[in-house]
């Protein structure tokens, strides 16, 4: 119960105080908006994107990339192997996101400790 409660506080304190924004002034506040950036990830490895494409996957990977450092200093629920690339882990995001739209409107850093957690679990 302890940890459910601190995910959720975490989750809270992200989507409060880390409303990142792009070079195009949109921010990550909610699953969906990760989700776009981290289709507009997809589409730059399959050379369908354009400059605002390269500039919202790197915004969407750093945001996943931040979630999981600050979860292992804070909560640990994330262990991620040594080999993971940072794109396997948007992939297994992404595909959270795209399995659950219900959940599109639940903070952007609550999707991703939930995605990289079942994947990645921490064995104590």
């Amino acid at each position: 119960m302890k940890k459910l409660i601190n995910l959720f506080l975490f989750c809270l304190l992200s989507a409060g105080l880390f409303q990142f924004a792009n070079a195009e002034g949109k921010s990550i506040k909610t699953n969906e908006d990760l989700l776009e950036c981290l289709e507009a990830d997809k589409r730059t490895t399959e050379q369908n994107a354009n400059g605002a494409d390269y500039a919202r996957s790197n915004f969407g990977l750093g945001f996943i990339v931040g979630v999981v450092q600050e979860n292992q200093l804070s909560e640990n629920l994330i262990c991620v192997p040594d080999g993971v690339s940072n794109e396997q882990g948007a992939r297994i995001v992404r595909k959270y996101l795209n399995d659950n739209p219900e959940k599109g409107h639940h903070p952007a850093a609550e999707g991703v400790v939930t995605a990289l957690s079942k994947a990645f679990p921490c064995h104590k």
